[in-house]
């Protein structure tokens, strides 16, 4: 790069804006450095070279001849802070050839940080340079100045100067460029006036212009002059209708308030700036150098405060840098404009528009006067004693005073305070200083509080941090905040106020959306925080649900950078502006969040950035609807309407207007020249089907293509237009007003006209070769009430209908007239493609009833058609029908009050909106048909309907109270498969109806669980990265419970230890480093409160001092290097998001029910058999339970033991002396305390679930346990014995004997968390609860025995007159006892009668023998042996079942103290042990309601690992491919052999290892063999090559011989000639 070279006389750097002329430059182009590639691309660098003013001789470059493109680039460096004006000095020549314009473009970059927010843009059309004078010397002026921010090391400007997009290949000449000059803004700069100025202006032209200089005060010197303040910032108040800016000079910085409800609008002809006419207030901030530093602007929400703060400028907050603190103090003005909140009027004083009075606005004086102030900054300035000052307010904060970061107002909650009962709304102010963000809470009376402070330490910023934390508060909302993460890969949106997570978005969520350069660049969220819109670097928007994280659309714009990113308006309509690659021209576009393909045209906007350009929507005359960017221009505001909408207008007496006629049945294809369509309306009579003496007319349209080459048609679709309008033939004799079809005169277009809607349909184009529906509309009835089960009766009929097409802007309207009294409206229709496709949203939604009615119409008629080609036609209908409506089933519409139930008017929880799924589903009467078409809009692969949590209806739950099975499982279906391909929130509406589910359709609940387990984890490579391992210390856990029976004292701080080892889990994330991981995301970060915090029900983490440096960059090589990893998972999740959340709900509430979360509604049911469920489980045990179960276990002993002494003391009390027990006064108290604890506690179990809690038996075990105890204590205590001998002491000793029975009892199920013991009880209560019927029967045998006897051996005869000498009891009780003990041999009472008793009697005791002994005690043992075999096959779901009943607190159940969750988690055999504690309370019991709200214990995914063998075992056990297209039977029966065969799946899968095992080594045999006969081979290569060359070495050898003996042969022939001759 050349170096710097002033323009001055000084040889000094840059100075801000101390002296403008010492950072003047300019470089200079010469031809000879022209460059010219072999496509005629001129490109010529410019050079520092320079005498002065005057430029050296040859210093100029010209364009060559024929070029077929040009680029003249110019680097400078070494600028301060401040703005600069860019002129070029050129000359166009009589040749010039320049035909699309010229493009200046200057781009921006910091060496400390890649901020390219100042690059700049301009094109200055072809007509502008016509215009300009041949062969002279001119300047070329951006009118966009160059805005170069405060900055920490250098930076790089790099003008450039190039040829327009050169589409059609012109070629260029003519063109002489001398200089570039880039200088600072001065309005009393003297300047070359030699030359013409010719200003390049902004391609967009501004509707109306404030000039803020008027509202400056006057310099304190002689010259009276206006500072030289250029404006820096500008900020508007959200959903008001204020706007601020800030202009800063050198010393001083200058704010001022407009009042936008009475700004001018008007423009003149030459773009001149207007003024605002009254409502603005100035303030003014002396400090010296604040021209040289990043300050900040934040206007309050309803503008009634201002403040200015210090933020950092570029290259700071790097990396290990020390936070600095702020030169320049916070400074809070409060605004005149605002009325305070009250306000005494008296109603005597005469009324003023004035809204001050104590101040004049000056410009009201000015304007009174009929003087123009007109934009020129050296006009004569107003007084400063005409205007309104803002007053300075304190916050009272000194962590503001040297802050420096970013801060923004914020809408308030409207929150009920706990200790004043009584609503009120505050506003608040969020500080971020890229450490922590500092949230202040601003009451009504403009009382500044610290509310709470949230850590970003462990945030990883995508870019630089500065960077990151300024895009987080330029989307922040109310409650919401986004944070881009992990390079970019990952977003993460979280509370404002709580810290919680909302969501994690990935951005390879969703395979479909991914492409090379999708990371995330910018974000943004809307206004109502229900959607979440992100941009990445490779051009392409996706947006999101805010609660859910699920992907609702996604758009890509090829070849373009995003700019800029932001929810537009009152609708939320999504405002993106992107710049072309290669042109770098700017396109601005207003997109549907729901539909991004939907798109408004925009006017030409500057791009909203730097803080100087902003995108501001005022809720005031004038601009309802409409955004308004203003853009700071020096000392002027420029404003620009994005997008006005209006109402549709017909002007028919337009020349360019034409109305369509019903005679216009032939049209031309606009594709294709050789194609011509036409359209057949045909009138059928056919005979109703509920009454075939009644014949209807039945109206058919069809669209014939005709080839005029080929001289061949086809019918391109053929349909019913109104098949729900069974006019009767009886009525109508002339059906052609019933229907007409026509073409519009658009060419692409044709129209069907019915009785009650108006349809318009896409002619097929080349890239589609059927037919679309486009648009359609209807009326419907006010009267909601209709029970009709005929769709026609809720909808009126069209009286009259006109369409017309305006072809100088595409538009189509339609005059309709329905009803005769009504009249008639004016409907906008879409045009082509998706132009305009807002407008068919709430025509679609209206009408989806009539959709409906004609899809089951052409599905059946489909069915009925034996012919193939006909029924295609019939098929395609239907599928247009369905395309139509799936584009439009996500949207949300506020519900008319004309449609809704006029009973729930008043109610304040009516439905303010509506959806098409929603209509459909909830109109009882026209459920068949519309059942139907959801099963057609749902059963698709191209479904795509997206759950919404914002909308609080969920269609599943009504079609399961409508009682259609097979279209709930088409839902279940569709969200389970989304879920696996896109995102787990897919599955929300089947969480919120899980017990419905259970209730009435178990089947399908069972499949869904079965489906959702091992299902991959979206973004594989960032989960892991944030996990936070749940059961990562369980061994230390088990080893602390295990010292707690040694030494049960230290129960209290081993509880402490237990929730420190709960809290280090949260720091290690080695995921590798256990066997069988269960974990979540990091759920919330630090947040630290300052009060009562009474708004929001958190958990606070309270953090120490804050950091004084920035954290380093993470070395991911060290973490990789450090981390020890044993196992290598694959992540799985359980996608079942919010299943364990829990509502706000107090025990007491009776709305308790439909707050508990689905797990606790469906814990202790069969639907725990799955690997995602196991985990689910693993993750509570781990996270929370085991604490809880320690504390019931603690108090339980607590209570048993002082029981079991106090029986010891009265037993050795009673055989001794005395009986003295006055001293035990606490041991008593301590177990009648303990007792009405725990009873309280079943209470609270009985309570909260009566028919369950009575059918668990451990409940009455436990009620005896509890009950009994606490009496006999309590009469104890009364009744204590004091060793006089009186007779003193409780008299009701059978009670504590029970007593001491039912603890030992209830002390045993509370120990059955160990292996051995857990199973015996288990089996125990399960043969018990199996065999029942056994017991009645042995009762029944008892008690008939026991008759017999008493009348065998104590009934008397006529001549029996002696008493039976034997001691059988005569009381029935007595007898029944001793009957039941003769099955224990005790025969002692009937001893005499068994030797000479009568033979009845001997008859009786062989049969009781037989029946008692022989038959019913073996069939008890073969009994007990069956249902043993049973429980111990039954393990595993018997054990999941009663852990869900563990965590979620139903009933009494087991869990195992070492965690068998492994054995479910990785092989899911049978023969897993049923082991565990009763402690049902844990969730519902024993959880606060904040306690519940903890998203580290409830979170919203739960993630397990595992490898990909174990994922593969379980899909081959319970899934197989035709599995959908089996009866239900089947399904049943394939799910019972499953099982059996999940038996041995443990050995299968060992004999799987060994064959994979043998394989390997057999196939590195193999491989071995291969290589040894390959060697072998190579050495018979070898042999043989040897013995080719041995013996081609014996030929040679030959062959020499030969030769020698040739050559000696002939020697001596020669020899002898010669001596003959």
């Amino acid at each position: 790069m050349a170096s710097t070279t002033s323009l001055s006389s000084s040889s000094g750097g840059p100075q801000g804006l101390q002296d403008p002329h010492d950072n003047a430059y300019r470089r200079f182009f010469r031809s000879s450095d022209l460059n010219l590639s072999r496509t005629r691309t001129a490109t010529v660098k410019g050079r520092a070279e320079s005498q002065g003013y005057q430029p050296v001789p040859g210093m100029i470059a010209r364009i060559p001849a024929n070029s077929s493109s040009f680029k003249l680039v110019a680097d400078f460096e070494n600028y301060n802070a401040g703005h600069y004006t860019v002129r070029w000095h050129v000359k166009m020549l009589q040749d010039s050839f320049i035909p699309n314009g010229l493009h200046f473009f200057v781009s921006v970059l910091y060496d400390a940080e890649p901020d390219t927010s100042g690059n700049l843009d301009v094109i200055m059309p072809q007509e502008k340079l016509d215009a300009i004078v041949k062969d002279e010397w001119c300047n070329f002026v951006l009118e966009e100045k160059l805005v170069i921010q405060p900055h920490e090391g250098a930076v790089q400007v790099q003008v450039s100067l190039c040829n327009n997009d050169n589409t059609e290949r012109h070629e260029y000449s003519g063109l002489a460029v001398e200089h570039v000059e880039i200088r600072p803004i001065d309005k009393n700069a003297v300047t070359n006036t030699s030359f013409c100025e010719i200003a390049v202006t902004r391609a967009c032209v501004p509707d109306f212009v404030i000039d803020s200089s008027i509202a400056l005060p006057v310099a304190q010197n002689a010259t009276n002059t206006l500072p030289a303040a250029p404006i820096t910032r500008i900020s508007a108040s959200k959903g008001s209708r204020f706007l601020a800016s800030l202009a800063l000079s050198l010393d001083a910085a200058y704010i001022t308030v407009y009042d936008m409800s009475i700004v001018s609008t008007t423009t003149d002809a030459q773009n001149e700036a207007t003024n605002a006419r009254t409502g603005y207030a100035v303030a003014v901030v002396e400090h010296p150098g604040i021209g040289n530093l990043p300050i900040g602007l934040a206007l309050s929400t309803n503008g009634d405060q201002v403040a200015i703060f210090q933020e950092p400028k570029i290259g700071q907050w790097a990396d290990e840098s020390t936070v600095q603190r702020a030169s320049f103090p916070f400074k809070l003005f409060n605004n005149p404009l605002v009325p305070p909140v009250s306000v005494v009027l008296n109603m005597n004083t005469v009324s003023s528009n004035n809204i001050n009075g104590n101040a004049t606005s000056p410009t009201n004086n000015t304007l009174a006067s009929g003087s123009n102030p007109g934009n020129n900054i050296g006009q004569t300035p107003v007084p400063t004693s005409v205007v309104r000052m803002m007053q300075e307010a304190h916050c009272g904060h000194d962590i503001l005073h040297v802050f420096i970061g970013y801060g923004k107002f914020l809408r308030g909650l409207r929150l009920k305070d706990a200790l004043k009962r009584s609503s009120q709304k505050s506003s608040f102010f969020v500080a971020c200083n890229g450490l922590y963000i500092d949230v202040f809470k601003i009451s009504p009376d403009k009382k500044w509080d610290r509310n709470h402070t949230i850590q970003l330490t462990y945030l990883l910023p995508t870019f630089s941090r500065r960077l990151t934390c300024k895009m987080m508060m330029d989307s922040v909302s109310t409650t919401a905040m986004i944070f881009l993460e992990n390079g970019g890969l990952c977003s993460t949106i979280w509370n404002l106020h709580t810290g919680f997570n909302h969501t994690y978005i990935s951005c390879n969520e969703d395979n479909s959306y991914v492409d090379g350069n999708l990371r995330y660049s910018k974000a943004a969220l809307s206004r109502d925080e229900s959607i979440a819109a992100l941009a990445s670097i490779g051009g392409s928007v996706t947006t999101h649900f805010l609660k859910t994280g699920i992907p609702i659309s996604h758009r890509t714009f090829p070849g373009t950078k995003i700019e800029y990113l932001g929810f537009y308006g009152c609708n939320d309509q999504l405002f993106v502006i992107t710049r072309d690659n290669i042109t770098s021209e700017l396109k601005a576009m207003i997109l549907d969040p729901m539909h991004l393909s939907y798109e408004i045209p925009v006017n030409k906007v500057p791009v909203p950035i730097i803080g100087s350009a902003i995108c501001a929507d005022f809720c005031i005359k004038g601009f309802w609807n409409s955004g308004v960017i203003c853009e700071a221009d020096t000392s002027k505001i420029n404003c620009y309407s994005s997008h006005t909408p209006g109402n549709p207008r017909v002007i028919k007496n337009n020349q360019t207007v034409v109305r369509a006629k019903p005679t216009d049945v032939v049209c031309r294809s606009t594709f294709d020249k050789d194609i011509k369509y036409r359209l057949q309306t045909e009138f059928r009579r056919e005979f109703l089907q509920e009454d075939a003496s009644v014949v209807h007319w039945v109206c058919h349209v069809e669209l014939i293509e005709e080839n005029l080459t080929a001289m061949t048609q086809r019918t391109v679709i053929s349909f019913v237009a109104e098949p729900w309008m069974r006019v009767w033939t009886a009525k109508i004799v002339n059906p052609e007003v019933l229907m007409s079809a026509f073409f519009l005169p658009c060419g692409t277009r044709f129209a069907v006209v019915g009785v009650q809607s108006l349809q318009i349909w896409n002619l097929p184009t080349s890239s589609d070769t059927k037919c679309s529906l486009q648009f359609i509309w209807s009326q419907r009835r006010g009267d909601s009430d209709c029970k009709s089960g005929h769709v026609r009766d809720h909808y009126l009929n069209i009286t009259s209908i006109s369409i017309y097409f305006d072809s100088g802007t595409s538009d189509t309207f339609a005059e309709i007239k329905v009803g005769d009294k009504a009249k008639k409206r004016t409907i906008s229709i879409p045009g082509p493609g998706t132009l305009g496709a807002d407008r068919a949203i709430r025509p679609c939604v209206q009408s989806v009833h009539l959709l409906a009615a004609a899809y089951v119409f052409s599905i059946h008629e489909c069915k009925k058609t034996s012919e193939p080609p006909e029924a295609l036609i019939y098929d395609d209908h239907a599928q247009a029908i369905l395309h139509f409506a799936r584009r439009h089933i996500n949207y949300l519409l506020p519900a008319p009050v004309n449609v809704l139930p006029k009973k729930n008017l008043e109610s304040p929880d009516r439905r303010k909106t509506e959806s098409v799924l929603e209509l459909l589903l909830g109109l009882p009467s026209l459920q068949t048909a519309n059942f139907d078409f959801v099963d057609g809009l749902i059963n698709s692969e191209d479904a795509s309907w997206i759950p919404n949590k914002d909308h609080h209806w969920n269609p599943i739950k009504r079609v399961i109270r409508g009682g259609d099975g097979r279209l709930v499982k088409v839902f279940t279906d569709y969200c389970i498969e989304k879920a696996k391909k896109i995102h787990p929130g897919y599955l929300i509406p089947v969480v919120e109806c899980m017990e419905e589910l259970a209730d009435r359709y178990p089947s399908i609940l069972v499949d869904l669980f079965r489906r959702t387990s091992y299902v991959p984890a979206p973004a594989h490579s960032y989960v892991p990265n944030y996990a936070i391992i749940a059961n990562q210390h369980k061994k230390w856990k088990i080893r602390i419970l295990l010292l707690f029976w040694v030494v049960p004292l230290l129960g209290v701080p081993l509880i402490i230890c237990l929730a420190a080892l709960g809290k280090t889990a949260a720091i290690s994330n080695n995921f590798n480093g256990h066997k069988k991981p269960v974990f979540s995301l990091r759920n919330r970060i630090p947040i630290q409160s300052y009060g009562l915090h009474l708004e929001f029900r958190t958990k606070i983490n309270r953090f120490g001092r804050r950091h004084g440096s920035f954290p380093s960059a993470p070395d991911v090589a060290d973490e990789k290097t450090n981390g020890y990893s044993r196992y290598s998972h694959k992540v799985y999740v359980c996608p079942l998001p919010k299943m364990s959340w829990h509502g706000y709900y107090r025990m007491w509430d009776k709305d308790r029910h439909f707050a508990k979360s689905s797990f606790a509604k469906i814990a202790g049911k069969d639907f725990f058999d799955s690997p995602a469920m196991a985990a689910t489980l693993k993750f509570k045990w781990y996270k929370f339970g085991t604490v809880f179960w320690f504390c019931r276990i603690y108090a339980a002993c607590w209570y048993a033991i002082p029981v079991i002494v106090i029986t010891t003391q009265q037993i050795w009390s009673s055989a001794s002396y005395g009986r003295d027990m006055t001293n035990w006064y606490f041991p008593i108290g301590t177990t009648i305390i303990f007792g009405l604890a725990f009873f309280v506690a079943e209470i609270l179990q009985f309570w909260d679930s009566p028919r369950k809690y009575l059918s668990s038996p451990y409940n009455y075990i436990n009620l005896v346990a509890y009950i009994l105890p606490t009496a006999a204590c309590s009469e104890l205590l009364f009744k204590v014995p004091d060793g006089s001998g009186t007779g003193s002491g409780p008299e009701g000793l059978w009670v504590m004997s029970f007593a001491i029975l039912a603890v030992y009892l209830n002390l045993l199920f509370e120990f059955r968390v160990f292996k051995e013991l857990g199973i015996l009880v288990n089996i125990i209560i399960n043969i018990t609860r199996r065999i029942k019927w056994f017991f009645i029967i042995f009762g029944v045998f008892i008690i008939a025995f026991t008759n017999a006897l008493l009348y065998v051996l104590h009934a008397r005869g006529g001549n029996d007159s002696l008493e039976h000498p034997d001691g059988y009891p005569t009381d029935f009780l007595s007898a029944l006892s001793v009957t039941y003990f003769f099955i224990a041999g005790r025969f002692d009472p009937v001893s005499s009668s068994l030797m000479d008793g009568s033979a009845s009697f001997i008859i009786i005791m062989m049969m009781f023998f037989f029946v008692t002994t022989i038959l019913l005690l073996n069939i008890l043992i073969a009994l007990m042996n069956d249902a043993f075999n049973e429980s111990k096959q039954e393990g595993k779901l018997a054990w999941l079942k009663q852990l869900s009943d563990v965590i979620a607190g139903k009933t009494n159940c087991c869990l195992p103290i070492k965690m068998h969750l492994e054995e479910v988690h990785s092989t899911h055999a049978c023969e897993v042990t049923l082991t565990g504690i009763r402690c049902e309370e844990i969730e519902v019991i024993y959880m606060s309601p904040d306690m519940r709200a903890n998203p580290d214990w409830f979170p919203d995914y739960i993630y397990y690992g595992a490898s990909e063998q174990e994922a593969e075992l379980y899909e081959s056990q319970y899934t197989i491919t035709n599995k959908s297209e089996l009866s239900v039977e089947n399904q049943f029966l394939l799910e019972a052999v499953s099982g059996e065969q999940s038996v041995p799946a443990g050995v299968q899968k060992t004999i799987l290892n060994d064959v994979r095992t043998l394989t390997s080594k057999l196939e590195e045999m193999e491989l071995a063999r291969e290589a040894h006969n390959k060697d072998m081979d190579e050495m018979k290569a070898l042999q043989e090559q040897s013995n080719m060359e041995l013996t081609e070495i014996k030929k040679l050898i030959t062959a020499l011989i030969a030769t020698q003996s040739n050559k000696s042969g002939g020697g001596i022939a020669s020899s002898e000639g010669g001596q003959t001759s």
